[in-house]
Parts: C-alpha cells; sequence; structure tokens
C-alpha cells in the first residue's frame, strides 16, 4: 500500500520495524470514528459490487476518500505528506 502511493522503501522498511508493538485503545475522537464506520460501509459496498478487485486495489481506492477529519484531504495524499514531513524533520535533525 505505502509504495503504491510513493512512500520510500527505507521510510517503509522504518515503519514496520516501529509497528512491531503496538496497543489497541479507545478514540477520544467521535469524528474519528465516524470516518472509520464510513471506510468500513465503503469498503463493504466496493467488495458486494466489485469482488474481483485486490484488497490493494479496494485499499487504493478508499485512500482517495476526502475525509472532513483530515481537512478534506484524502488518506493516501496525508499519508504522503506525513512520511515526507518526517524524513524532512529527520534530515534537519541530522544537519
Amino acid at each position: 500500500m505505502l509504495v503504491s502511493i510513493g512512500v520510500p522503501v527505507d521510510d517503509i522498511v522504518a515503519e514496520r520495524h516501529a509497528m512491531q508493538h503496538w496497543v489497541v485503545g479507545k478514540t477520544a475522537s467521535r469524528s474519528i470514528l465516524g470516518s472509520l464506520n464510513d471506510m468500513v460501509f465503503q469498503l463493504q459496498v466496493g467488495l458486494t459490487h466489485f469482488p474481483d478487485r485486490t484488497l490493494l486495489a479496494h485499499s487504493l481506492w478508499l485512500a482517495k476518500t476526502p475525509m472532513k477529519v483530515i481537512e478534506y484531504g484524502t488518506p493516501d495524499r496525508a499519508t504522503a505528506a506525513a512520511f515526507a514531513t518526517h524524513r524532512a524533520l529527520s534530515a534537519a535533525r541530522s544537519e
């Protein structure tokens, strides 16, 4: 997924390493919960109407969905921007 939206492989490797330990918790934001529920509904519709699509294709399709919680940006662009920002900040710290 991350390769498909243009995230550099080195960043993906670092992210996978950082995600080895994780915790699931309750959200304090009803907006986030609503957005997640919308995504679940859209995926259910997509799986029903486009059963031949791969899960990656469904993921990329969902990633183009504008979301209010990110100022009507799309998850794919927000993710790529977050990785680019992290990369830029890391580079600035090492100078």
